[in-house]
C-alpha cells in the first residue's frame, strides 16, 4: 500500500505539473519592444510584438511639426529631417494602448546639422520692359508696348537651389512723337512753267569782198559783155534797115 500511495502521489504530482505546463504554454507571450533612433537620415520609431487587437500609438515631432498614428502588432516609421544645413529639434514616442511605462519609449533632442547649407534666397524683383512699334506717319506718333517681368524664387531641396519663375504683366501702351527722320515732311514739287520756243534769226552775211585785182577783172568782163550786146543790137538794127530798103527797091 505504501508503494502504491507513493506511486499515486507521484502520478498526481506529475499530472498537476503537466497541467501547469500546459497552461503556461497556451498563454500569449508579448515582448512589447519599442525603439526610437534619430539621425540626419530621419527619426525612426518602431514597435515590435505588441497586441494586435490594441490601439497602440506613436508620434514624431520635428521643429514643432507633428506626424502621428496608431499600429497593431508591429510597425516601423521614418520621418525625414530637413536637409538644409541646420540643426533641428525632435521628440518621439512609441506606446501601448494603456501607456504602460514598461512598454512605452520616448526620446527628444537635437539632430543635425543635416544636409548642405541652404543658400540665401534671392530677393523678388520687378523688371520693366518696352518695345516700340512702326512709326505712324499719318498721326506722327510711335506706339510703345509696355510690360513688367515679376521674378519670384522657390527653394528646391533636392538640388539645394532656388528655382526662378518669371511672370510677365502687360501694362498700358504709351506713345511718343515721331522724329523728322522717322516721318520726313514732304517737300512740295513746283509746277513747271510752259516753255516758249523763240524762232532762230537767220542772218545773211554779205560775201567777203574779193581782192582788188579780181574786182578789176570782173569790171572789164562786164564792160565787154555790155559792149558786145550793144554791138549785136546795132547789127540787128542795121540788118533790118538794109532788108527794108531792098524790099522797097524791088517794089
Amino acid at each position: 500500500m505504501k508503494i502504491n500511495k507513493r506511486i499515486t502521489g507521484v502520478a498526481l504530482a506529475a499530472g498537476l505539473l503537466g497541467g501547469g505546463l500546459a497552461v503556461v504554454s497556451t498563454a500569449p507571450a508579448f515582448a512589447h519592444t519599442p525603439a526610437i533612433s534619430a539621425s540626419c537620415a530621419g527619426i525612426t520609431v518602431t514597435g515590435t510584438a505588441y497586441e494586435a487587437n490594441k490601439v497602440n500609438t506613436w508620434f514624431v515631432t520635428i521643429d514643432g511639426v507633428t506626424v502621428q498614428g496608431t499600429f497593431g502588432a508591429s510597425f516601423t516609421k521614418t520621418v525625414p529631417v530637413p536637409q538644409d544645413g541646420k540643426t533641428h529639434t525632435y521628440a518621439a514616442q512609441v506606446a501601448d494602448q494603456n501607456q504602460t511605462p514598461a512598454y512605452t519609449k520616448a526620446a527628444n533632442g537635437p539632430v543635425g546639422p543635416c544636409g548642405p547649407v541652404k543658400p540665401t534666397e534671392p530677393p523678388a524683383k520687378q523688371v520693366p520692359g518696352s518695345s516700340e512699334g512702326t512709326p505712324d506717319c499719318t498721326t506722327k506718333t510711335v506706339t510703345i508696348k509696355n510690360w513688367r517681368d515679376d521674378y519670384t524664387y522657390t527653394y528646391d531641396q533636392p538640388s539645394n537651389t532656388y528655382k526662378e519663375t518669371v511672370t510677365r504683366v502687360n501694362l498700358p501702351d504709351t506713345s511718343r512723337a515721331a522724329t523728322e527722320a522717322e516721318c520726313p515732311t514732304p517737300v512740295a514739287t513746283p509746277t513747271p512753267e510752259p516753255t516758249h520756243t523763240t524762232p532762230a534769226v537767220v542772218t545773211h552775211q554779205a560775201p567777203p569782198a574779193p581782192p582788188a585785182a579780181t574786182l578789176a577783172e570782173t569790171g572789164t568782163r562786164e564792160e565787154i559783155l555790155r559792149n558786145g550786146s550793144l554791138l549785136a543790137l546795132a547789127l540787128l538794127v542795121l540788118g533790118g534797115v538794109a532788108f527794108g530798103i531792098s524790099k522797097i527797091k524791088r517794089a
